[in-house]
């Protein structure tokens, strides 16, 4: 048997490698050597001593090698054909004949093996330069080996290392990529099997990715690419076994040729190609054979009478992976009841069949009902015979957990109210109940109600993390001033058939403030300020730090000379203080509530600021190419007041301040359109007329025409385009392209893609190229429509992609470039959501702000702007595509809410409840695609 010189090679690695990692040996030998014993390189004695402090024999080493080729079973009983007399074991006569015939080893002489020998590191590379083809006398083999580079230059040749420092060694060689595609020597060498991986479509957002050994998931990185356009992995889920992960994707797949690429787990990335299918809707189920008689109203805790007018059960719409789509499969759902005077109508799952006050359903009645959803393109029927049953009554329950939007700590100084007891409950048929039913059908105890309490009648549809639980708020204690910590025992019971679930919920002691401390602000103050935050320092009895509002309010601090509020977005606690319009000492305390801890600041206000220098300009390229722009607006000027600040230019040149940009050498003419920022000219546009430099004077006025001050410390350099590294011209633009703009809707952005041609000047300085430098052609359905790309003229199906190409040629050179980007119909889906003012309310970082009579649903509702997967902003949204949940009341109760996780058209809040300071938060979810975005509401007046 002969080895490949690329395996030979690679064994070579294992003996050279020793030397340089000796000082590691002592912690990682264990290791090591255990990884070698799973491998079967090494096996130790019956006892599992690897011998790690022993040193090795010269035979030992070939039957060593013997292992590292696979080929152990060969050597072992090969024939013997050596002619060493020393070999006194004839266990060893196979592997050492093997290993002469394979020219691996060689005798001391022709008669002497060196049999029980030990080896130095002189036989070590010994066995390395034969391994390379290398004949050389044994006592050369040192220069030898520092001549090929082998080994380190302070390699003791003479020395004779231990086993375990040559185990750490062989492993780090064996986990080392030496084949020509990034294998590791160990999967060459067929000891471990190479890291590989299947992909499959599991879901229209979800792929299912096997492979075939453990992954550290802390390591792997998924990339993957739908008809080359990138899908964000939202989430991964792992086997027990770490074999198999599961993603969830932040966006649907579309129909095409898929890949998904592990990088982190092995040298090289793991590249696993599907077919993805867009997604189809493919059946109606019916999820019972029975139509439940309807109930009358009835109170809580009673169970209700029958209503012969109405039956209902439940229905699910799915699609090809069977997933659950009715609240997003869109199109026309008809039912067709077979019983006259019948009518039904679906909603969220629920097929509702009402006899009109023509028709009555008595118990045991057969009726037929057929689904019809029109898709447009196509339709999907179901049809299923029922049995009138008896009504619906809820059967079953299950606690799930005591859930908090933001994960808090349950406490006994928590809003009780913002904890939710999140529950599923079936009737008797397996279908889910609604919150109605539970209030109906089911009753709550706690154990401790000095704890908490909780009242069924309050229960909520669509709580918790997926909106898709039962769920009912926990009520604070009637403890008073007190307050107490310990375990409480949930129990909700059916009152038919009284089947019970119980859950444990510990509330634990709240941390207690007892330091707090003012701090500095961390600028100088200046006269004139306006409003400053004091920073602040708070522990609890067990030196935590606290900053939320819960836990540093004016219930438990007194601020004498600022402002302790809280941030409604970040639900810490501030301090704002109003600085005085005349500089000089000013005082500000601080007391804890029953406690004498006392904190003063000493604040040193400073002359009110005043505009003192120009020293640069902020994100302003001095890199231009002849023909191009730069546009300099007044926050890319820096200027500083007297203290060392940055001042908002914007607001000196309401002030009558201006800001003058000039040309140092004017005559030059390197750059032209140089002119004066002031009130109403907010930004000035240079254009870079010919090669060559320029610098740019900078003089700041004031109102009255005097000079602050001058700055000359800009240079443009403008080169032409045959300054540009003809290799390194870069066309950018996003990876796909929407159809969608055929027919723009007015007020919103085009969908049309801008192409970036970029370059790199000899001192790799990175310029963008002007539109005059280059021309853009597109090749159809692509067209050019005012210097970008656009995609109008396609004529794909809903839901498709292809590929679409476009050419860019630099005028310069003539080098043309080809580029390819996707075309895609895919429905316009809100992806990412902001607040803006509208009406009588204003929203900042998420908060929503006005009088409370104001804080409808539909007026918060329209503080809200989303944009779509291309980053465009779309149209006025639709309440009616949006579900509302309304969450953490403060100054308001459940029952102020109605039609709560509804869509946002039929959700209301009591807003004549609501008293200044209230607020609530409200959560709007899109039907179409689940993204939402979540804004606190907050009452001014």
């Amino acid at each position: 048997m002969k080895k490949s010189l690329s395996l030979l090679v690679a064994i070579a690695m294992v003996f050279s490698m020793f030397a340089t990692v000796v000082s590691a040996a002592e912690e990682q030998q264990p290791t090591a050597g255990e990884y070698l014993n799973e491998l079967g390189v090494i096996l130790g004695n019956q006892d599992g001593d690897l011998k790690e402090d022993q040193t090795w024999k010269r035979q030992d080493i070939v039957v060593l090698l013997s292992r590292l080729f696979g080929a152990e079973d060969e050597a072992k009983g090969a024939e013997k054909t050596h002619e060493f007399k020393d070999v006194t074991d004839k266990n060893y006569d196979g592997y050492i004949s093997w290993a002469v015939e394979e020219g691996l080893v060689k005798g001391k002489s022709a008669t002497v093996f060196g049999f029980g020998d030990e080896l130095e590191n002189r036989d070590f590379y010994l066995l390395v330069l034969r391994a390379l083809g290398q004949e050389v006398e044994y006592d050369k083999v040192g220069g030898a080996a520092l001549e090929a580079g082998l080994a380190p230059e302070d390699t003791d040749f003479d020395a004779i290392p231990l086993r375990g420092e040559t185990y750490t060694a062989i492993v780090a060689a064996l986990k080392t990529p030496v084949g020509e595609n990034g294998e590791t020597l160990e999967e060459l060498l067929g000891l471990v099997e190479a890291a590989a991986i299947t992909s499959t479509q599991t879901g229209v957002k979800q792929i299912t990715v096997k492979f075939n050994r453990a992954v550290d998931e802390s390591k792997a990185k998924f990339e993957v690419k739908n008809n080359a356009a990138k899908r964000d992995v939202a989430k991964t889920t792992y086997s027990e076994d770490k074999k198999t992960v599961v993603l969830d994707l932040a966006a649907k797949l579309l129909d095409g040729a898929s890949t998904v690429t592990v990088s982190g787990v092995s040298e090289k990335d793991l590249v696993a190609d599907f077919t993805a299918q867009a997604e189809k809707v493919t059946d109606i189920k019916f999820l019972s054979d029975k139509l439940a008689l309807g109930s009358l109203p009835a109170a809580p805790g009673s169970l209700p009478q029958p209503d012969n007018s109405k039956v209902s059960t439940a229905y699910q719409i799915v699609n090809q992976f069977g997933e659950d789509v009715t609240k997003s499969s869109g199109g026309s759902l008809t039912f067709h009841i077979g019983k006259p005077g019948a009518t039904g109508t679906g909603n969220n799952g629920v097929l509702a069949v009402n006899g009109n006050g023509s028709a009555t359903f008595t118990f045991g009645e057969t009726i037929h009902v057929t689904a019809i959803l029109n898709l447009g393109t196509y339709g999907v029927t179901a049809n299923q015979a029922f049995t009138v049953g008896q009504q619906a009554v809820v059967d079953s329950v299950e606690i799930d957990s005591v859930y908090h939007p933001e994960n808090k700590e349950l406490n006994t100084a928590s809003n009780f109210p913002d904890f939710v007891l999140l529950l599923d409950a079936k009737d008797q048929y397996g279908n889910k109940v609604n919150a109605a039913a539970l209030k109906a059908g089911a009753f709550a105890l706690t154990s401790n109600p000095t704890l908490f309490t909780l009242d069924i009648a309050t229960a909520l549809d669509a709580q918790g993390p997926n909106n898709d639980k039962l769920g009912i708020k926990l009520i604070a204690p009637n403890t008073g001033s007190m307050s107490f910590d310990g375990t409480n025992k949930v129990t909700v019971t059916t009152l038919f058939g009284q089947k019970s679930d119980s859950i444990d919920v510990v509330v634990k002691k709240a941390a207690t403030l007892t330091t707090f401390t003012l701090n500095q602000p961390e600028e100088i103050v200046a006269a004139g300020d306006g409003t400053v935050k004091i920073p602040f320092s708070a522990y609890d009895q067990n030196g935590n730090a606290l900053t939320k509002w819960s836990d540093v309010n004016t219930a438990k601090v007194n601020v004498n000379g600022a402002l302790l509020k809280q941030n409604y977005l970040t639900k810490n606690a501030e301090i704002e203080w109003t600085v005085p319009t005349t500089p000089g000492v000013y005082f500000i305390s601080s007391t804890v509530v029953g406690t004498p801890n006392v904190s003063q600041l000493q604040i040193s206000v400073q002359a009110e600021a005043k505009a003192d220098a120009v020293t640069g300009f902020d994100k302003v390229s001095n890199a231009l190419v002849v023909g191009g722009t730069v546009e300099i607006k007044a926050e890319n000027i820096i200027v500083k007041d007297q203290h060392g600040r940055n001042m908002k230019v914007a607001d000196l040149l309401t002030d009558g301040f201006k800001v003058e940009l000039s040309a140092q050498n004017p005559l030059a003419g390197v750059v032209t359109g140089f002119d004066t920022l002031e009130t109403g000219t907010t930004s000035v546009t240079l254009t870079a007329t010919k090669k060559g430099s320029e610098q740019v004077k900078v003089v700041l006025k004031n109102s009255t025409g005097g000079v602050v001050s001058e700055y000359a410390g800009f240079t443009f350099n403008v080169i032409d385009s045959g300054a540009i590294q003809a290799d390194s011209y870069v066309v950018e633009t996003p990876e796909k392209i929407s159809v969608q703009e055929a027919a723009p809707v007015t007020g919103i952005s085009t969908h049309d893609v801008a192409v970036k041609v970029t370059g790199k000047k000899s001192d790799g300085t990175v310029v963008t190229l002007p539109s005059n430098a280059y021309t853009l052609t597109a090749v159809a359905p692509l067209k050019v429509v005012d210097g970008k790309l656009n995609a109008s003229a396609s004529t794909l199906a809903e839901n498709k992609t292809e590929t679409g190409k476009y050419i860019v040629t630099i005028l310069a050179t003539g080098e043309q470039i080809s580029k390819e980007i996707v075309i895609t119909t895919e429905a316009l889906l809100p992806t990412t959501f902001e607040a803006k003012d509208a009406g009588v309310l204003t929203a900042a970082d998420l908060v929503v702000k006005g009088a409370s009579a104001n804080l409808t649903i539909a007026n918060v509702f329209a503080t809200i702007k989303a944009k779509d997967q291309f980053g465009v902003a779309l149209p006025a949204l639709a309440a009616a595509d949006y579900t509302a949940t309304v969450s953490e009341l403060d100054g308001l109760v459940v029952g102020d809410i109605t039609g709560n996780g509804q869509t946002a058209n039929n959700v209301t809040v009591n807003v004549g409840s609501i008293a200044a300071g209230d607020s609530y938060s409200v959560t709007f979810t899109s039907i179409k695609n689940g993204k939402s975005v979540k804004v606190k509401v907050v009452a001014t007046s």
